[in-house]
């Protein structure tokens, strides 16, 4: 979720190998560093020396779910369905 890009195209540098949102999280609250990620973050995720601040102009983020096709029953595809009819936030 971390774009390589600025929105006019200058590269964004990777300073530090990032794997997982706790990778993310012990190097933001150990060192200079800056990241960006999604809002919920803030809430479930939420620890001491990291500050949370909300950036109101940045696109919206879209979520799917996801999940192994060598995995897949009747009751994710019928999941799948409903998600489907229910359609995206903006048609509700």
């Amino acid at each position: 979720m971390s774009p390589f890009y600025t929105p006019r195209g200058r590269p964004i540098d990777r300073v530090t190998p990032i794997s997982t949102l706790e990778d993310i999280l012990t190097t933001a609250s150990t060192s200079g560093t800056f990241t960006s990620g999604m809002s919920h973050i803030a809430r479930y995720y939420n620890r001491p020396g990291v500050a949370y601040v909300p950036i109101a102009d940045s696109h919206r983020v879209r979520w799917a779910p996801v999940w192994r096709s060598d995995f897949e029953t009747a009751p994710i595809r019928a999941f799948a369905d409903v998600v489907r009819e229910l359609g995206t936030l903006d048609q509700v």
